[in-house]
């Protein structure tokens, strides 16, 4: 029969199975980061394309705010002419 000390000290071991578990969760922490600091401006080439997309996506919305501003008015010229047509 074991001691009580002995007994302890084994329910007190982490199995290796936790500690590879935990082991694979901190490597995946360290490849995140990695990917991370990657990502955040190391590819001129995708730097580039992004500021590329980003004045394309500014020039189409300036052309959507005039062709939105062109249509008010032809809508309300329009309806300005039909309140006229309606009165007479």
């Amino acid at each position: 029969m074991s001691s009580y000390y002995e007994q302890h000290k084994r329910r007190k071991k982490i199995s290796k199975g936790v500690k590879s578990v935990m082991l694979l969760f901190v490597f995946s922490i360290f490849l995140t980061a990695g990917a991370i600091l990657f990502m955040q401006g190391n590819n001129p080439e995708l730097k580039k394309e992004v500021e590329k997309l980003k004045t394309e996506k500014e020039n189409k919305e300036k052309e959507l705010k005039i062709v939105q501003e062109n249509l008010e008015t032809k809508e309300k010229s329009y309806n300005e002419l039909k309140n006229k047509l309606d009165k007479n």
